[in-house]
């Protein structure tokens, strides 16, 4: 946990580097490898329930009931594992989630992703993707961002939003 801690002050003083991911991602694999994909699922819903819930800003929660509202479709696009994406999307709502896809052989992740995880330039193919099957058009639709790693997928819609 100091570990964790450290690199979230010399993130929040500096901002992320391609290191700081990779190395986040190995870790995660690390620990992942060999746990069961149901408990992934039940560990997202505790982390809902008892850290983002909390902290979910009342004005993010306003934005995506308003587009709801008008009858638009709100996507979650996260780097955290999909299974844990999709409990956050659930949870407030929302139409679905993208998340970072980890390899699962026999209901157990094998330490090994299905394709990138889920950030910066990966984020815009998979919502480009997303739009194909959905059928969306990407001119017409929003992206909200807090990170310069999101430059690419806010490129690509219509009304981005930094």
């Amino acid at each position: 946990l100091a570990g964790i801690a450290a690199k979230q002050a010399r993130f929040s003083i500096r901002g992320e580097s391609l290191k700081d991911i990779q190395a986040a991602r190995d870790k995660a694999l690390a620990l992942a490898t060999g746990l069961l994909a149901a408990d992934i699922k039940a560990l997202g819903q505790e982390v809902y329930d008892e850290i983002i819930a909390s902290r979910t800003w009342p004005g993010t929660r306003a934005l995506a009931d308003q587009h709801l509202g008008g009858g638009r479709r709100v996507w979650l696009v996260s780097a955290p594992p999909v299974e844990v994406a999709a409990v956050i999307a659930e949870r407030l709502g929302l139409t679905g989630a993208l998340g970072t896809v980890g390899e699962i052989e026999d209901g157990v992740y094998t330490g090994r992703l299905v394709g990138d995880i889920l950030h910066g330039p990966a984020k815009a193919v998979a919502v480009r993707e997303l739009a194909v099957r959905e059928g969306l058009d990407l001119a017409r639709c929003w992206a909200y961002s807090d990170s310069f790693n999101d430059v690419p997928l806010l490129s690509m819609v219509g009304n981005p939003v930094a």
